[in-house]
Parts: C-alpha cells; structure tokens; sequence
C-alpha cells in the first residue's frame, strides 16, 4: 500500500507520525510519502515536500512566499501523478490541504482529512 500524507504545520506532523507509527504495525510494507518535517522523516516517510518550505504566517510572508509555495505544490502533484498513491491522509494546514484534496479528487484518489 501507498500512502500520500500531508502535514504542513507542526501539530499535524505529529499526528501524522504517530499514524505513521500506527499503521506500520500493521502493515509494515507500507509506503508512505508527502508533506512533512524532521518528525515523519524519522518514522519512514519521504518528504517530497518539507512542511518548513510552506508554512508561513503572516499576510506579507505569505505573498512573497507564494511562487515557492505553488512550485512545491506542483512538485508534490508530480510527485502524486508518478507514485500514484492508493489513499491520502490530508492533516488540518487547510489552505494548502483543501486545494490538494481538489486535485487529488480528479485524480481519483481517497482522501481522508484530519
């Protein structure tokens, strides 16, 4: 199994290792790939992109962060159309998460939002 994980802010990675974590007890061949720092790298899974190149706050860190943020965007929806994973766990980080779970969606992709 494949698994595309997002977790662009510091509480969802978190989660997102622990879940990690948890699902590799139970399938320990599992894939996992995505959105993520140090926290999941640690537990296995390949940050295409690393939740410090996109999470900014701030209304004047925001647009000047906005061309890097949409070229990670669409490196990760490479990375997406090349792997092709089998469901998707989007962690809170809305503003990038529910544009991904649009794309994900046409692609025909499951997509479970924490």
């Amino acid at each position: 199994m494949r698994v595309l994980i997002s977790a662009g802010e510091v509480s969802g990675e978190m989660y997102g290792a622990q879940l990690i974590e948890a699902l590799r007890r139970r399938a320990p061949d599992t894939e996992f790939f995505g959105v993520g720092g140090d926290r999941m790298r640690s537990v296995g899974c390949d940050t295409v992109v690393d939740a410090h190149e996109i999470a900014v706050v701030g209304l004047t860190e925001v647009i000047s962060s906005l061309p890097r943020i949409w070229r990670r965007f669409h490196h990760l929806l490479d990375a997406i159309d090349l792997r092709r994973p089998d469901v998707a766990v989007l962690i809170d980080f809305p503003d990038f998460n529910l544009r991904l779970a649009k794309q994900l969606h046409r692609r025909g992709i499951p997509v479970v939002y924490l």
